[in-house]
This record gives structure tokens, sequence and C-alpha cells, in this order.
């Protein structure tokens, strides 16, 4: 079922006990006016006076399901917003992944990550396993440095004059399987210095 069509049917709905309420406020304003009669007898009176009780009791119950209704008209016109009728976008940025994702010696996901030039992020780093799995390889291609490329984009982001150039080392982490130069070995894997 679509949003358009349960947002019809709640406002039918609404509509619909709007209506039940004027109902049993002119039924309360009836009784009162009974109510209002000389020579009544206490009996009558008693009956009126718990029939009005009972009619505002329902008037209640009504308000809350009205309230509860017109809840869900906001929910379902928010969420037909969001939609406007298509499906909604994908997202292009990965969740950040946790430390223990992979059990020590075999990485998981090693596919190069694409980092976002208005919120850049570092790839995870997994710090599970022995120091000796995190050693510095030399790597086949040269890339760029992952963590010189993160604090090159937080300098362009920040509008400074001259921000510093991302080195191409030809070394790589044999464990995480990302390039990254010696100057920041120890900073991106958090490993005493």
């Amino acid at each position: 079922m679509n949003c358009t069509s349960d947002l019809d049917q709640v406002i039918d709905s609404i509509k619909q006990v709007e209506e039940d309420i004027r109902n049993v406020e002119a039924n309360i304003k009836a009784v009162e006016v009974e109510l209002k009669k000389d020579g009544l007898s206490e009996k009558d009176v008693d009956y009126y006076r718990e029939e009005k009780r009972q009619m505002r009791e329902e008037k209640r119950q009504l308000r809350e399901k009205e309230n509860k209704l017109r809840d869900e008209k906001i929910k379902l016109q928010e969420k037909e917003k969001l939609t406007d009728g298509r499906p909604p976008p994908k997202k292009t940025r990965q969740p950040v992944q946790p430390a223990m994702k992979s059990p020590p010696g075999r990485p998981g996901n090693t596919k190069r990550r694409r980092m976002s030039h208005t919120e850049p992020t570092l790839p995870p780093c997994r710090l599970e396993g022995n120091r000796s799995d995190h050693q510095i390889v030399i790597a086949p291609q040269q890339r760029r440095c992952i963590y010189c490329s993160y604090l090159f984009l937080l300098a362009k982001i920040e509008g400074k004059e001259d921000p510093p150039r991302p080195r191409e080392p030809s070394r790589k982490c044999l464990y995480c399987q990302v390039h990254i130069c010696k100057d920041h070995w120890n900073v991106f894997h958090a490993i005493g210095s």
C-alpha cells in the first residue's frame, strides 16, 4: 500500500471521529436541557447525570483517538514528503565498521573506498591481532598515503592557504591493506611511539 492511500484513510477516519464528537456534544447539551427542567424526580436527575458522565467519557476517548490519528497523519505526511513518490536515495558513504570485524590474519573487505571531499573519514584500522600482523611492506603500485590525503582534505575544508601535499609511498600495511607513509604509520595504527 502506498503512502497516499494510507494518508487518505487516516484523513477520512479523522473526519468520522470529528463528526462523532459533534454528535456526542449535541447529546450532552440535550441532557443538560433535560436536567434544567423543573419537576424531575431524584431518580431522573441521577439517570441524566450518569448519562452525561458517560457521554463526557466517550467524548474524552474520541478526543484521544482523534489525537492519535492526527499524529499518524503527520508521520505519513513527513514520510510522503521524504519519499515524494520515489524510492529513497542510496547512501554513498560506508558506515563505520567495528574494529573486531574479522579474525586476525584475515582482513575483511579490501576494496578501495573513495574518500569524501566534504566529510573525509579514515578507513577502519583493524587493531586486533599481533603487532607483527601490522607491518609495512613494499606495495606493487605507488599510491597516496591515506593519512596524508586525509590531512590534505581537512586543510582544504578549513581553507588553509598551502595544505600539506600527500606523499606517494610505495608501502602499505600488510594487514589493513592501506597505503601509508612511514611518518604516519604510528599515528594511523595508534601503536605507541
